[in-house]
């Protein structure tokens, strides 16, 4: 396989070059294209494969991740392998998404999380990984929107005050306006809601000037949660793991019919680890409002409190003020990810069903 490799090696707990060979090995790698040093050549063995190295812009996070699949999809190569955490992922995913010849990714989850539809398996599941046995599948991604500036999210669009990460080795809750600065430090999630804060779902496009909180009728819309009702607001995916469990609410109904994504709309913020099991026992009851997502609807969230920033897959796009709009959209088959082949079911032997042969 002509393979591209990336490697975030300080997502998480951290990446090793025994972690990288396992991934070059099972996908059958043949000629490596990758990048300078800890973007990946640093950890592969030149005398075990064909290593090409990338040259790449004298920066940092995410425009050097983005120059390198630019350059690998540019080369031709039919596999990006990113071993990283959700963002790495995403950030690859927003270099080559608008090519009509974007190569599959085969996402290596080695993030505080790692939990988006970009993922293949984990570090810890590498054991499992065989080339010969994957596919790739079309994903949906969501599309953030503020201000005439766009970023795709694979796992989840969150409206709020913090981001899960790594500080420490440890999984915390960091500060997202010191995040989108470029520092990183603990920070408490807040509620997003002020009295003039409101979340509607519409038919896209958005029916022209909508003239603000008020226009619910006018623009055909549905408003989902106003006020100080909106804690937080989390956009995702729905699943089939849903299917049947009600107690996750309104999802379990999209799940069942197939409508491929959501919002969960809470009256206090849920995306969050720094929690204890006694603190959560003796919360009071959590409020929420959910909506399904699909290819012709649109969301909007305007009026959410100065200081709220909106991350896609964890990563900061833009702090808000009063006056701002977000929408958010779906995205339909918006790439390629390698995936395990369906195990095809197998007949049951006579005595196991027991309908064997009796005398």
């Amino acid at each position: 396989m002509n393979l591209g490799l990336i490697v975030n090696r300080a997502a998480g707990a951290g990446v090793d070059g025994g972690v990288v060979e396992l991934v070059l090995e099972a996908l059958g790698a043949g000629h490596v294209l990758t990048g300078p040093g800890e973007l990946g050549a640093a950890f592969i063995d030149p005398e075990r494969w064909t290593v090409g190295v990338v040259p790449v812009p004298d920066q940092r996070g995410a425009a050097q991740t983005m120059a390198l699949a630019r350059a690998m999809a540019e080369r031709g190569v039919g596999v990006i392998a990113v071993i990283g955490g959700d963002g790495t992922l995403a950030d690859v995913a927003a270099a080559i998404v608008e090519r009509t010849d974007a190569p599959a990714v085969c996402g290596i989850g080695a993030g505080s999380m790692s939990t988006g539809q970009l993922m293949t398996c984990g570090t810890a599941d590498l054991d499992r990984l065989d080339g010969r046995h994957l596919e790739a599948r079309p994903v949906p991604a969501l599309v953030a929107t503020h201000a005439g500036k766009a970023a795709l999210a694979f796992n989840d669009v969150v409206l709020g005050t913090t981001l899960v990460g790594t500080l420490e080795g440890r999984l915390r809750d960091l500060d997202a306006v010191a995040y989108l600065q470029g520092q990183r430090r603990r920070g408490r999630p807040r509620a997003i809601g002020r009295p003039g804060t409101v979340v509607r779902k519409a038919a896209r496009p958005w029916p022209a000037a909508p003239g603000g909180p008020g226009d619910d009728q006018e623009a055909g819309a549905v408003v989902i949660a106003r006020g100080r009702r909106v804690g937080g607001v989390v956009a995702g995916f729905t699943s089939p793991a849903f299917t049947g469990h009600a107690v996750t609410g309104g999802v379990c109904l999209s799940s069942w019919v197939g409508l491929p994504a959501g919002c969960v709309i809470s009256d206090v913020p849920l995306a969050r680890v720094e929690l204890s099991a006694s603190a959560v026992a003796t919360m009071g009851p959590v409020r929420c409002s959910y909506t399904s997502l699909d290819g012709d609807q649109r969301l909007v969230i305007d009026g959410v409190r100065s200081g709220t920033v909106v991350l896609t897959d964890g990563n900061p796009l833009a702090m808000l003020e009063e006056s701002d709009r977000v929408e958010i959209t779906l995205r339909p088959g918006a790439l390629r990810v390698l995936r395990p082949v369906p195990k095809l079911l197998q007949p049951r032997p006579a005595e196991a069903s027991g309908r064997g042969d009796r005398a």
